[in-house]
């Protein structure tokens, strides 16, 4: 996301709060242009500063990050793609008088407030921008707020199901880990432990209500794990499978206690018979649940590897 606008606008005070609450990778492109004499040929260094910032959101890339906020004045006659990534040009603007207080409130000279006007005009008359934002009268949080709003991605939902063992828990959460990785802000909700002692109705409400919360604070992804239910009609659902090899040996790690102690998990301390018993259940509710979600094979991978592949 690039936050621009005309001098003293606010972009930079806008663009590191944004950052500041959602993570990523933050950089003023006014950094990326300090470079004297100006070519000729690229007046306002517009296409130096591009070019480097190029660079710099293919180095954050390639550390895994998949958010970058940009502040900075842009090429009025238009932002020249990023390659690699997805680019939201946001224009904070302000009524002329109040741009000129803010403008001389920063100890700028007198003489470019008219030069700063005619560029605030100028872009104005232009429609720089996917989407424009008046900070007039409103602080900072205020504004941050409003482009939040403006540009905010849709909502994604990831429902990971499958039989008893299979690691639904263990491959959510490291999906819930790596979205926060890429500077999301996303919630994780295990639905076997959202009220015990309640009917699936009450449960898929807690589901609902839990949600709602999250996206109050500002989430924007959810990884839920458990049994599907269709509460989210938009989620994407993968059902987790598993040989009866690997079903086995992992209910048998969990049989011994291994791994997060689950409030309520039926299959601690229970006896090799009864465990052969729950395995002989899981293979039987793994036929059942075919053509719920996108099958995802999990035999002979790691966690990690499961979650890198649901994650890109």
């Amino acid at each position: 996301m690039w936050i621009c606008g005309p001098p003293g606008v606010g972009k930079t005070a806008v663009g590191w709060e944004v950052h500041r609450r959602n993570g990523g990778a933050y950089v003023d492109v006014d950094q990326l242009g300090i470079c004297y004499p100006e070519p000729a040929d690229d007046p306002g260094r517009y296409r130096m500063k591009v070019r480097n910032l190029a660079e710099v959101v293919a180095n954050a890339r390639g550390s895994g990050v998949r958010r970058v906020v940009v502040s900075g004045v842009v090429d009025p006659n238009g932002v020249e793609p990023i390659p690699g990534a997805t680019l939201t040009v946001c224009r904070l603007r302000a009524d002329r008088e109040v741009l000129r207080q803010r403008y001389l409130g920063r100890g700028a000279g007198a003489e470019l407030i008219d030069q700063v006007l005619r560029e605030a005009d100028e872009l104005d008359a232009r429609g720089v921008g996917d989407v424009c934002v008046d900070t007039t009268g409103l602080s900072v949080a205020e504004v941050v707020e409003r482009v939040e709003q403006a540009v905010r991605a849709p909502e994604r939902v990831l429902w990971l199901c499958g039989t008893t063992g299979v690691g639904k828990s263990a491959v959510g959460f490291a999906v819930y880990q790596r979205l926060l990785g890429t500077g999301v802000r996303a919630g994780f909700i295990d639905a076997g432990q959202l009220g015990f002692g309640v009917g699936e109705q009450t449960r898929a409400a807690n589901l609902v209500a839990v949600w709602r919360t999250y996206r109050e604070a500002g989430a924007r992804a959810l990884v839920v794990v458990g049994p599907y239910a269709d509460v989210f009609p938009t989620a994407t659902v993968y059902r987790l499978e598993a040989s009866r090899e690997d079903l086995a040996e992992r209910i048998r790690r969990r049989g011994r206690g291994e791994g997060w102690a689950e409030p309520g998990d039926r299959l601690r301390g229970r006896s090799e018979e009864e465990l052969d018993q729950v395995v002989a259940e899981a293979v039987a509710l793994a036929e059942r649940l075919r053509g719920t979600g996108t099958a995802v094979d999990t035999s002979g991978r790691t966690v990690e590897e499961v979650a890198e592949s649901l994650v890109r």
